[in-house]
Order: structure tokens, then sequence, then C-alpha cells
């Protein structure tokens, strides 16, 4: 994993990005307050966002290998001795 997303937890970042909706959403706060939460939420959803296409390239990677592994054995109708 990218050294990006070391101490980053996609979990959380959700949870921060509803809380941040649900104020924004409730109107109890000011418009620069607001302007703020959005570039907060904003900024969450991008990495969020890289975080899950560099878990797709992980996965394909891994998916990848292990097909490359599948390869090389016989198929099932093949003596292997």
């Amino acid at each position: 994993m990218k050294k990006d997303f070391e101490n980053f937890s996609y979990e959380d970042s959700i949870k921060r990005i509803n809380y941040l909706i649900d104020k924004m959403e409730n109107n109890d706060i000011g418009l620069s307050e607001n302007i703020e939460n959005f570039k907060e939420a904003k900024s969450l959803i991008n990495k969020c966002n890289e975080y899950l296409k560099e878990m797709k390239n992980e996965f394909e990677l891994i998916i990848a290998n292990d097909q490359f592994l599948l390869d090389d054995f016989p198929d099932e109708s093949e003596d292997i001795f």
C-alpha cells in the first residue's frame, strides 16, 4: 500500500463525511463554517476515491499473480507423473 494511506482509515473517513453532511443539512451553522465543512468533506471524498483505486489495483495484482500461478498447474486431464 502506498505511504499516503499508511495512517488512513476509509471507515473513519466515511463516518466523518457523513457527520459533516449532517451538520451542513441541519442549517445550524453559518455560511463560512458550511464552506469549511464542505471543503473538508470534498477532500475526504477525494482521498477515499484514491484509496479505493489503490485497493482495486492491489486486488487486481493479487488476482493476476494467482492466475499466473494457477496457469502453471496442469489441467486435470493431463498426467502429472
